[in-house]
This record gives structure tokens, sequence and C-alpha cells, in this order.
């Protein structure tokens, strides 16, 4: 019963789980870098944003450099780039409280009278204000390898685990530390020092660690649900 039950779930995709694509961490690449379930290898970039006023000019020649400079990478199939940006004036309250709590702190050690001032102009920003986040997601899917090397890194997968006696999936539900397919690392990771090259001359960013890669996930589809100490 409990397997027609899912299979039916699956097929309508009626919990969040049948909407992520993210299998486990890789442990290659200073745990940074997410594993899909196709196999894939993903990092998730935040964007701060750029290092001076742009205006629209500005922004479109930053945008067509950015695009030349991986037009040679991106020509190959394989890969893949995604934009995610949000604007939620709801939780604006939690990037006021970050900014000022370090002052609130600084306040009450000096034993200064003014913490009501404080509290007022946080609760006056909130309302005000609007929290604004930008991620570049990239991914390096198994299809960059050609079929014959392809064919291999799926063996050499199996074979990685096959003495362990749990299998390449551990349970649908259960997180498989093998489900990488390692032959696409080394091109994986070399697009994201393209990608990084192409940043850094007009953008603030970072590439997030795997817990604040996750969380930033979770913040974007669950904000009510989800801890700023999450």
């Amino acid at each position: 019963m409990y397997s027609l039950a899912r299979t039916i779930n699956k097929f309508f995709k009626s919990g969040m789980y049948d909407y992520c694509q993210i299998e486990t961490v890789d442990d290659y690449g200073d745990g940074k870098i997410l594993v899909t379930k196709e196999g894939g290898l993903m990092n998730i970039f935040e964007i701060s944003g750029s290092y001076g006023v742009v205006g629209e000019d500005r922004f479109r020649a930053n945008v067509e450099n950015f695009m030349n400079s991986l037009s040679g990478a991106l020509s190959k199939p394989g890969y893949k780039l995604q934009f995610v940006f949000t604007r939620d004036a709801e939780s604006s309250h939690r990037d006021v409280e970050a900014s000022i709590d370090p002052m609130i702190n600084t306040v009450q050690r000096l034993e200064m009278d003014v913490l009501s001032m404080i509290e007022e102009r946080k609760e006056l920003l909130s309302k005000k204000t609007a929290a604004e986040r930008c991620y570049l997601v990239v991914t390096t899917l198994p299809s960059i390898l050609p079929p014959a090397s392809a064919k291999e890194a799926m063996k050499d997968r199996i074979d990685e685990v096959k003495d362990l006696g749990v299998g390449i999936k551990p349970g649908e539900f259960g997180q498989s530390p093998f489900w990488a397919i390692t032959g696409i690392r080394e091109s994986h990771w070399g697009m994201i020092g393209s990608v990084s090259t192409a940043l850094k001359e007009v953008v603030e960013f970072k590439i997030l660690e795997a817990h604040d890669a996750i969380r930033a996930v979770r913040m974007e589809v669950n904000p009510g649900m989800t801890s700023s100490s999450w």
C-alpha cells in the first residue's frame, strides 16, 4: 500500500522532496559541492552586489562581458547556470536584526542608555525595507562526459561501494555519499573557477559552504519555517 501511495505522490509531485534535486555533499571541493539526483555537481554563489553604482548601460555591458567570458565553456553541453533573485519585504526584519544586533551588544556592554532608540530604529527599518538576495547556481551534468566515459564512470561508482554491502542508494529517502560521478569533478571545478574569474571583476560574491547553501535553498522555499540560526 505504501509503495502504491508513494508512486502516486511521486507522479503528482505532492511532496517537497519530489522537487528537491539535491542528493548529498561531495567530499571534493572543500565541502562546497552539492550532488544532484542525476549524479551531477552543483555550487551556489551568493552575490552581494556590485562595487559601485551601476547604470542601465553599464549593467548591460557587465552582462555581455560575463556571457562572453563563458561562451567557450558554455558552447559544450553539460553545464547549467541559474540566477535566482528574491525581493521579500516580509523577511526584511532578519537582515535588519543581523545588522543592528552587534550595535545592541556594544551598547549593552558599555551600559549606554540608548537601547530604546535603537529598537525603534530597528522596527522602523523592518517596515520600510525589503530583503534582497541573489544567487547563481552552477551545475555540471553527467552529460558532459562522452557516452563511453559516462558508462565507465557509472561502473566505477558501483564498484566503489560493492564491498560495503550498502548499495549506491540506502533507501529512497536515505542520503548516499557515493552518488557523485567522480569523472566530472575536474570539469566542474574548472567551470567554477571560470565563473569566479568572470564575476570578481564586477560584483562581490562568495561560494557557499554546503550548510549555508542548503539554508539558502530552505529560505527561498519556505522562509517562514526556516530559523535564522538554522
